[in-house]
């Protein structure tokens, strides 16, 4: 990876959210329906299960109905 893209900031933690430059989403809400249009097709990655960056996500998804 040599040039991520920052599209959110969440809680204040150091971490975040970030994409390749050419991804087909540069905010969250592009990102949030790309999910919604595609389901199965997006992942994501945590330190683990109960994690802030896991919960950080999970509430993403409750927020949007995406969940």
């Amino acid at each position: 990876m040599t040039d991520p893209t920052y599209i959110i900031r969440y809680t204040a933690y150091v971490f975040g959210m970030v994409v390749r430059a050419d991804a087909p989403w540069k905010t969250i809400q592009e990102f949030v329906k790309y999910a919604k249009e595609n389901p199965g097709k997006v992942t994501y990655g945590t330190p683990g299960v109960g994690t802030n960056p896991h919960l950080a996500v999970e509430e993403l998804g409750i927020l949007t109905g995406s969940n």
